[in-house]
């Protein structure tokens, strides 16, 4: 049964009466007697604590800790495999936190643990974990990927809240009956919150927890702590006001003030962004087998080639850029007509006003599961699940197709990569 604001109003009440929880409700909030609040509606579920820091890390915990190495889902001996697949996977920029071995798992943050469901789980676990446990994972896999992407259709949101819970059905008999918490509970509410408030970024609390460091700065001895904050963002707020009274001359003086402003006061000024190339240009030749690439148009425009190129706030190299070991900004998304085609930067090109990417393009297939793991799913209840496309934001890499000149409009987003695998990344 749906709880309804009135129903909770009621239990509520109820609680209050009886001395004890009813459905729940330990008694009445101040926050009831305002009457624009829909109680069920407004007061959301975090998928950072929920998700992230609560169903992921007890999944670890299940798979790798020592007090279920007698369960048929248990893979703490295989760390050492895990780590290397692990390692093996090249990130681009924009994520932030390099992935720690699955031997600190219990010291991830929620970012590294958010990295680990969408992007890096599956092509680890996939011939690792049992074959029922997996397919059982995936389902989870695939409504977060649905559930977090920038922009969400209402067939996804529906086909997320199946695969939900299914999954919550279903866990039970893979973890046990004691494994049910309330965050298992809570996965069943999140495609509803979706609908109601659009994907899951937009009301979690990474935001919120992004900030604690710039709160933490304005605190400076324990007594009277709010009065400092109030009064640092106070002072802060009018400081970033007195830049408009300074004359362009007074360089230093908006420096200073520059200084002393807080940075968790951003305002809300409009970004404008450019697409420009990094780094030196050099000529291209006739020589190199990119100048084949272009048109007869563009090889009189004096074409120059580069290494890197800023396009927003992402800035992009291709595999010639020696000078970034660690992370890889080179394997991308990009559009080719009406289709999402993916592939390597070897290079960029500028030709008069246009710029250009030289992508080495792949072959790919969607994300599937070995047939060892079908087979035995088949005779279970999930087998349905294997006709649909699970994890569809992943893609295995099968071969290379013909070297392409793409304009740098069409080169969507970067993508992590391993070994023969390429992860989607939104």
């Amino acid at each position: 049964m749906e709880r309804t604001h009135h129903s909770m109003l009621q239990n509520a009440l109820e609680a209050c009466r009886k001395g004890e929880a009813v459905h729940g409700m330990k008694g009445a909030s101040a926050m009831m007697s305002l009457q624009y609040i829909d109680i069920p509606k407004c007061f959301v579920i975090d998928w950072m604590h929920n998700v992230l820091l609560g169903v992921v890390k007890a999944l670890l915990n299940f798979w790798l800790g020592s007090t279920h190495k007698d369960k048929d889902f248990f893979i703490g001996n295989k760390i050492s495999l895990l780590n290397q697949r692990l390692k093996q996977i090249q990130i681009p920029d924009f994520i932030s936190r390099r992935q720690r071995g699955l031997e600190e798992h219990a010291h991830w943050k929620a970012s590294e643990c958010r990295e680990w469901l969408i992007h890096f789980s599956m092509p680890v676990l996939s011939g690792v974990l049992k074959p029922y446990p997996l397919v059982h994972y995936s389902l989870l896999v695939t409504a977060m990927s649905l559930l977090t992407k920038d922009v969400i259709s209402q067939d996804e949101v529906d086909l997320s809240e199946q695969l939900l819970f299914e999954f919550c059905r279903q866990f039970p008999n893979v973890y046990g009956v004691t494994s049910q918490t309330m965050n298992i509970h809570l996965l069943k509410h999140l495609a509803n919150f979706t609908r109601l408030h659009g994907p899951l970024f937009c009301f979690s609390c990474f935001g919120f927890e992004s900030m604690n460091s710039y709160l933490m700065k304005m605190v400076h001895e324990s007594r009277y702590i709010n009065n400092q904050v109030s009064f640092a963002i106070a002072m802060s707020k009018q400081l970033s006001n007195m830049l408009d009274h300074f004359d362009d001359g007074d360089s230093d003086t908006k420096h200073l003030v520059n200084q002393l402003g807080s940075k968790v006061l951003l305002e809300n000024k409009e970004q404008i962004y450019h697409t420009f190339a990094m780094g030196k240009e050099k000529s291209l030749q006739r020589t190199d087998p990119v100048f084949r690439l272009l048109t007869s148009e563009m090889q009189v425009e004096s074409p120059t080639a580069f290494l890197r190129l800023q396009k927003e706030v992402n800035i992009y190299h291709s595999e010639g850029y020696h000078q970034a070991k660690t992370r890889n900004n080179y394997t991308v998304a990009f559009m080719d007509g009406d289709e999402e085609e993916f592939g390597s930067i070897l290079s960029f090109v500028r030709s008069g006003h246009d710029m250009y990417a030289v992508i080495q393009q792949f072959e790919t297939r969607h994300f599937s599961f070995d047939e060892e793991t079908e087979m035995e799913v088949q005779a279970s209840n999930l087998r349905q699940y294997l006709q649909m496309t699970l994890c569809s934001h992943i893609y295995h890499i099968t071969g290379q197709k013909d070297r392409k000149l793409v304009r740098v409009e069409h080169v969507k987003k970067m993508c992590a990569h391993k070994c023969n695998q390429s992860i989607k990344v939104y």
